[in-house]
Parts: C-alpha cells; structure tokens; sequence
C-alpha cells in the first residue's frame, strides 16, 4: 500500500507534469515572427520558396530538437533528444509534451498503416507505437546490438530503412552510454512482415545520418556526416550519396550527390518534384533531382532536421527543427 509521502510525490509530479505542458502551450500559442534569409542560385527556386518568406518560431525551449514527422492528424511530433522527451505541435492547441520520458528518440516516420515509427537511441533499436504501446521492432544485427540508430523511413512495400551511426551511443546528453558491439557504422532495410534485415552496401559511407527516397523510389540518399566528429580532419567528408534502388530495392550506382563545403547534412528530405532539402550548418540547402544547389534557407542557427507538412487550411508548410527553435515557413501552393 503506498505511503502518504509516495502519494503525495505521485500527485506533484502531476501536477509539476501539467504545469509543465499549459506553460508550453501558453508560450506559443501566438508564434513570433522571425526574420530569414532566401539565397536563390537558380531562378526556379522561387517556385519553391517564396522571396520574402519569414518564419514563425512555434516552440524555442528545446535543447536540441530533431526527428519531426507529421501524423495523418496533420499534428507534428518531433524529438527533443537532449531533454529526453517528445514533443507535439498542434495548430489549434499549440505545443505539448507527448512522451515525457523517449528513451532518446531520434527519428521518426510512420509505416504503411500510419503508425509512428522511431529510432532510439537509449533502446538502441527500432521502435513503433500501436494499441497505446512501444514495441521494439529491432534491436540487433547478427546478435551484436546497434550503435544508436539514428532516422529512418518507410518504403511503400513496408520496408523500414534506417542509419546506425556511433553519435548517440558516443554522446551520454543523447542516449544511455554503452558498448559498441558492431564493427562499423552502416545503413539496414528491416521487412517487419519477414521480420528480416539486411546490411546495405555502402563503402562510400562512413557516419551515416538522414534518409529520403525520391518520389517514384528509385533513389536513396543518404546524408553521410563524417565532419561531425571532428570538423578540422580533411580526411572526413560531408556529402549526400545517392543510389538506385532496383525492383528487388538492391542498391546501384553508389554516387556522390552533393558535397557540403561548410558544415554537414543531417535529417534530409525530397519533395514531390524530386528536389532534396537537406539541413546545414545555417539552415536549409535544396538540390534538384541532379544534384545542383537551388539556393538555401538561412534561419540564423544549426539545422537538425526537417518535414513537409500541410495546415489546418491544407497549405503546404515546412517544419525545421533548429537547434533549440521549432520553426514553420509557408510554401506557395
């Protein structure tokens, strides 16, 4: 039977916990604008983009936000991973938490049936939520447990592919610490209806990071984020490698797409006319499908990541998750 004090705890932390999630909302509920900087290197890149866009920062409490994916709610879940803990954005009710305590989550994607799906640090695996529950999917290769895997997406077939790189596990502000048991740092596709992995081929890559596929998923980029171990070491690179996917989703053609000269990708994504948006030491970079830089989105701070989403209007808007600011821009139609 619990005691008066253990009682007592429970109901503060409640209320500390309600507290808590009426200031989040109470803080944004009116988003502040904020000013950005639009360097077009193409003309078409105003299709994209308007000029003059501004950003309205919805939430900039985070200690470093990443991993954000829209539900089928039009809601937005993003990770705060510093802070160990999700975060929710609503257009009508604002900003919430979600998961006070992520184990470390990272990514994020939803399967074929609209499920979260996400990649965990601290549980070192792949997760997904369904019937009000995590389940790991994933947690080892060859019986060797991941590093800290790190984003993930979800082909149409329902294949879920994912990076496994050593930032988390490296990083006690990000995940649990342990022991490394691979031999390396690579890319997997895991069929949960098999419950089969593979490790993909990929020399090229060395710190695998984001992930995309192109509209007609035919293309894999992978952000390979070498420079983030040590930025001053001429033999690390920063640079999106891309790849053909077969009917069979074996990988061809291993190639680099596009090379960072300051900083390095992180999350990335495509959008419907195959341009790759990709974070960066400043903002946003956006490549068209052959890899030429259209221009950049400057908000003024690191990118982590970032999502396509629509709002209550249904007009196209991105989300970037900057550092400690969750930032949304509206996109012409």
């Amino acid at each position: 039977m619990p005691t008066l004090c253990t009682t007592l705890a429970r109901f503060c932390a409640c209320v500390v916990f309600v507290l808590q999630t009426a200031q989040l909302y109470a803080q944004e509920s009116t988003p502040r604008t904020k000013d950005i900087q639009i360097k077009a290197y193409d003309t078409s890149f105003y299709t994209l983009i308007d000029k003059d866009a501004k950003a309205f920062i919805l939430y900039d409490k985070g200690v470093w936000l990443e991993g954000p994916v829209v539900l089928p709610d039009k809601s937005l879940i993003f990770s705060d991973v510093k802070a160990n803990k999700l975060l929710k954005y609503d257009e009508k009710e604002g900003i919430s938490v979600y998961l006070p305590v992520s184990h470390f989550q990272n990514g994020h994607t939803l399967d074929t049936k609209g499920n979260l799906i996400a990649a965990s640090h601290g549980k070192r695996g792949i997760e997904k939520f369904e019937n009000g529950k995590w389940i790991v999917l994933i947690d080892s290769y060859k019986g060797k447990k991941f590093n800290s895997p790190n984003d993930c997406i979800t082909h149409s077939n329902g294949d879920i592919y994912f990076t496994d790189p050593a930032f988390g596990i490296r990083n006690t502000q990000e995940s649990y610490g342990g022991t490394i048991e691979q031999d390396g740092e690579y890319v997997y596709r895991y069929t949960p209806s098999s419950n089969t992995i593979v490790r993909l081929d990929t020399p090229f890559i060395k710190a695998p990071n984001g992930l995309a596929l192109s509209p007609d998923e035919k293309t894999l980029y992978i952000a390979d984020s070498q420079k983030a171990y040590n930025s001053n070491d001429p033999t690390l690179h920063a640079h999106i490698i891309a790849y053909t996917l077969d009917k069979d989703n074996n990988l061809s053609q291993e190639r680099i797409f596009a090379t960072f000269k300051e900083g390095f990708p992180d999350g990335i994504k495509v959008d419907s006319k195959g341009n790759v948006w990709s974070s960066g030491k400043n903002g946003i970079l956006v490549f068209s499908p052959n890899g030429t830089l259209l221009g950049e989105i400057i908000v003024g701070n690191v990118v982590g990541n970032l999502a396509f989403g629509v709002n209550e209007a249904n007009k196209p808007v991105l989300y970037i998750t900057a550092n400690t600011e969750l930032l949304r821009i509206d996109l012409p139609e």
